[in-house]
């Protein structure tokens, strides 16, 4: 995490690790915003404007986001998903076997 923005979101808990879903995996970290972004950019914009340190824009929010490698915000991580059409499958297979 390179820039400012993305240091401040990470430090109030905004970006988190979101991969891989097992230590298991040898697979590179990834991060993504914890909340929705509408939510950690108003929180973002309030934080530095109390500090005295400028507005930040929706472009510059957006673009260091996208600079740093973050993902989007996401109720679900790939592997729940993945886990649920999993265990759907699952069900509807019992179902026809009985």
């Amino acid at each position: 995490m390179g820039s400012p923005i993305t240091k401040a979101l990470h430090k109030v808990g905004y970006i988190g690790i979101s991969g891989p879903a097992s230590s298991r995996i040898n697979a590179p970290k990834t991060y993504s915003l914890t909340v929705p972004p509408e939510h950690a950019y108003s929180e973002l914009s309030y934080h530095f404007c109390q500090k005295g340190w400028g507005n930040v824009s929706r472009e510059e929010f957006s673009e260091a986001l996208r600079a740093d490698g973050i993902e989007a915000f996401y109720t679900l991580s790939a592997e729940a998903v993945a886990h649920k059409l999993w265990r759907d499958r699952s069900t509807q297979q019992l179902r026809r076997q009985s």
